[in-house]
């Protein structure tokens, strides 16, 4: 949330850029080597790499912590996209506070920028963001609903096996059952999809 407010925002910014500095030359080594002090700017760019319109959609719709990433991530990767001026915009003008949606808006929108010293850091953080390699981190879409109503029909048929045939019966029904595909981890999914993570 220090992100949310300008005086915050240009503190956290100071400190994060000054834990990046002596650190700076191990970005170039990144996935292989991955170095503590840099953990926000990897955070960062795991989010730029998984982001697509529907998960941007889901941050901005949410409370003020998730919009305030959702404009950060906007004021600062190096492949904004349209669609995030698009849901910005939605939020735009709730708190005076919100300096950072304001400030992604200008930034999406080409638009000059107000405070002069906090952009330049954001461009300093953007300009180590592009030194990292972009990979796609592919996302699936969940569907709640069935997912609880799958998890419930399991339950609910344990629960006969269980009552008419004991422990037994319940434990190998679990470990025999073959996991349909809303039970997939993420890992599983992927091969699925002929994916790599």
């Amino acid at each position: 949330m220090s992100l949310s407010r300008l005086r915050g925002g240009e503190s956290f910014l100071s400190f994060k850029l000054s834990e990046i500095t002596p650190y700076e030359k191990f970005i170039e080594y990144f996935p292989g080597i991955k170095c503590e002090p840099l953990e926000f700017l990897y955070q960062t760019h795991r989010t730029i790499c998984a982001m697509d319109k529907y998960l941007y959609e889901d941050l901005v719709r949410h409370c003020w912590r998730s919009i305030s990433w959702a404009a950060w991530i906007a004021l600062v990767t190096p492949y904004p996209e349209k669609y995030m001026l698009k849901f910005l915009k939605r939020v735009e003008g709730r708190s005076s506070e919100q300096w950072s949606v304001k400030a992604a808006i200008m930034r999406l929108r080409k638009k000059s920028q107000g405070n002069d010293l906090l952009f330049a850091k954001a461009r300093e953080f953007e300009g180590y963001l592009a030194r990292l390699p972009f990979s796609r981190i592919p996302l699936r879409q969940t569907n709640i609903e069935a997912q609880i109503k799958n998890y419930n029909k399991i339950r609910t048929k344990l629960r006969e096996i269980y009552n008419k045939e004991g422990t037994n019966a319940a434990i190998s029904y679990l470990r025999c059952r073959k996991p349909n595909e809303l039970e997939l981890s993420y890992q599983q999914w992927l091969s699925k999809m002929g994916l790599t993570n």
